[in-house]
């Protein structure tokens, strides 16, 4: 996992242009949007918060769970067709993944098979932690704005991090990794600017590890 030398916050007002996120009929639950680029350290972030007793939705989760759904599954394997994505009879991710992030039209394609029934599960898992009582909610996602995670969430927080800190961290992942593939992956999220306008909280990775504590300390004190 990626570990964020820094952190610092910068209040809403910084970004008076920020869409508005707010949910209805969601009780005393709140639910935040947790976002940044590649290697970004979200992660890193939402451990610390799980720590102190937030809870955490990981959207790579519930999308690794569909891929698993042999109706969902059959679709891929059906409009992926010609692209070498399988290890025997399975969807192999890691091909998947290097299908998709070389090309725009097939992410979208993907995209569009994934996001409602994906949105459908997150939902239900929203819904069961409110029953349950747990009042605030963190998903952490690097697609939140293509899936239109905002208008589901109470407020969007995004990792601010440049790319001499995240270049690094993303190569140091996987041998398998490289700047080009970083560059790919990158030209397929949102803009900085984009993700800066939507925010609420911006946190920005440019120090300390124990930055990022204070900030998980400062927050958990807040909530």
């Amino acid at each position: 996992m990626v570990s964020i030398r820094s952190i610092r916050f910068a209040p809403a007002a910084t970004h008076p242009s920020r869409v508005s996120t707010k949910r209805t009929n969601c009780g005393n639950q709140k639910v935040v949007l947790l976002t940044g680029l590649i290697a970004s350290g979200k992660s890193s972030f939402a451990r610390l918060l799980k720590q102190k007793g937030f809870k955490i939705i990981d959207t790579d989760s519930i999308t690794a769970s569909l891929y698993e759904e042999k109706t969902i599954s059959a679709l891929i394997i059906k409009t992926f067709l010609d692209y070498d994505i399988l290890t025997g009879d399975k969807i192999d991710k890691a091909k998947l993944g290097q299908v998709v992030f070389q090309n725009p039209h097939l992410l979208k394609k993907l995209t569009a098979i994934l996001r409602e029934p994906g949105m459908a599960k997150l939902s239900q898992k929203l819904e069961a932690l409110r029953i349950e009582g747990k009042r605030m909610v963190v998903i952490t996602t690097a697609y939140g704005l293509e899936l239109g995670l905002p208008e589901m969430c109470d407020e969007v927080w995004f990792i601010d991090t440049p790319q001499r800190i995240a270049l690094p961290a993303f190569l140091s992942r996987d041998t398998a990794n490289s700047s080009s593939r970083y560059e790919q992956i990158r030209a397929m999220q949102p803009s900085r600017a984009e993700l800066l306008r939507v925010a609420n909280r911006v946190f920005r990775n440019n120090q300390g590890v124990e930055k990022l504590s204070f900030w998980a300390d400062q927050i958990a004190k807040e909530y």
